[in-house]
């Protein structure tokens, strides 16, 4: 090899260029005017955190089953067990009563 020729690249960077794709360029995205009908029509945001999510099912007038807990978190029942464990021993007061033959738990409001 001479000083002019150059080593060939290896594989690995060969495979690398092959597949590379320039990243598109994004620059700041045009703010839309909102109405104020527009931004009261909005629906207020979902729950951030389960825990929340949970709690607000708790509190809907028919309560919550298990079976609807565990859609609603993905979690498995005795997590969900679990979890209303906890907020008992946190000072939640959580009734459970039935709807048909299932349970059904409550969050009363202190």
């Amino acid at each position: 090899m001479t000083n002019t020729q150059q080593p060939k690249p290896t594989r690995r960077i060969r495979a690398a260029a092959a597949h590379a794709t320039p990243a598109p360029a994004i620059g700041p995205l045009p703010k839309k005017p909102r109405t104020k009908a527009v931004a009261e029509a909005a629906a207020p945001p979902p729950a951030r955190y389960k825990s929340d999510q949970v709690k607000d099912a708790l509190r809907r007038k028919q309560g919550a089953t298990l079976a609807e807990l565990v859609e609603l978190t993905g979690w498995l029942p005795h997590t969900v067990h679990g979890f209303l464990a906890g907020m008992r021993k946190k000072g939640s007061a959580i009734d459970k009563g039935e709807r048909g033959e299932t349970t059904c738990y409550f969050l009363r409001d202190a």
